[in-house]
């Protein structure tokens, strides 16, 4: 007799007995639960038959046609569903916020980011398209805004280009590198990470709003709630308003794959990858000059348009009285 056998018969009767009623208790629970998974699917499959037929539901809140066609956006889309609604969000009556030629170039220089990255971002903007006549204090509960990571990826996949990667000092001392430059790898990736990335490309956007006055709406509130549709609890900055991206369906599927690609975590820490091939930050027509010099044209360009709007505060001051 094999000696496994021999060890079985001095096992007692009683525990014998236990030990097969719980194998049959496992089996018969799992027979259980894919005859309940089987209802679900079938279930599904019958509810997902009646919406397509357009028949009612019992149990689903009724949605009167006129509410749903003046919602902008539809509040409890969530995963899938908001990323097909992001795909094809283009409203015919968004329009441009400004013409990409009548923005006077010779203030790129003093963008500290670089003249060529502030080139391209200009260009991008320009073919962005907003609700007509917008103003500061634009809130709507039926828009999800937009996060500045949207805004960053729909960036790089049209421009084909990285923000350059600020590695220190401030103003007229800081020190940036080409994103995907070997000195720029070197380095931890938490230092190329996606938060510390959108950061730089909201910084420039700013500094760029602030000489050219006519890029981005300068929005009262800083609130939008797009990247919980992803299921995302992190917290995340943007605009309360989401425009008609040039590339919505692209953006909406590389946001949407980072955000899966982060497994849980509430932080964007993975750097960027979805260029097989980046442009240089400072590719293009425009002559790089020195960080020095681009700290003193800032400095000059801001200090010209603050005297220019005293002068004419005080003009208007003295016509009033």
């Amino acid at each position: 007799m094999p000696w496994s056998k021999f060890r079985l018969k001095r096992v007692p009767q009683v525990v014998s007995d236990m030990l097969r009623d719980l194998a049959t208790f496992h089996k018969d629970e799992a027979r259980r639960l894919d005859s309940v998974f089987t209802y679900l699917v079938d279930l599904n499959r019958c509810r997902i038959d009646a919406l397509k037929q357009g028949s009612v539901i019992v149990g689903q809140p009724e949605v009167s046609q006129d509410d749903t066609s003046a919602s902008l956006m539809p509040s409890k889309a969530m995963g899938l569903d908001a990323l097909d609604f992001l795909k094809s969000f283009a409203p015919a009556h968004y329009v441009p916020l400004f013409d990409e030629s009548n923005v006077d170039q010779q203030t790129f220089t003093g963008i500290i980011q670089g003249a060529n990255f502030t080139a391209a971002v200009v260009k991008w903007l320009s073919h962005c398209r907003w609700p007509p006549d917008i103003q500061n204090d634009y809130k709507r509960s039926d828009d999800w805004g937009i996060s500045w990571l949207e805004l960053l990826f729909s960036f790089v996949l049209f421009s084909r280009m990285y923000p350059p990667v600020k590695t220190g000092g401030q103003k007229a001392d800081a020190v940036f590198l080409n994103y995907s430059s070997k000195e720029a790898l070197l380095l931890p990736s938490s230092t190329r990470s996606a938060s510390k990335t959108y950061y730089t490309f909201s910084q420039a956007i700013l500094s760029i709003r602030t000489i050219t006055g006519t890029i981005l709406p300068n929005f009262s509130s800083k609130k939008c709630s797009s990247l919980r549709h992803f299921s995302f609890s992190g917290t995340f900055a943007g605009l309360p308003c989401r425009p008609c991206l040039p590339n919505p369906a692209d953006t909406a599927q590389a946001v949407y794959e980072y955000v899966n690609r982060l497994g849980g975590a509430n932080t964007f820490h993975l750097p960027l990858s979805i260029l097989a091939a980046p442009l240089p930050s400072d590719s293009g027509d425009i002559t790089e000059v020195s960080m020095r010099e681009r700290h003193q044209c800032w400095q000059r360009i801001v200090t010209g348009r603050y005297k220019r709007l005293a002068r004419d505060r005080r003009a208007m001051d003295r016509a009033n009285n």
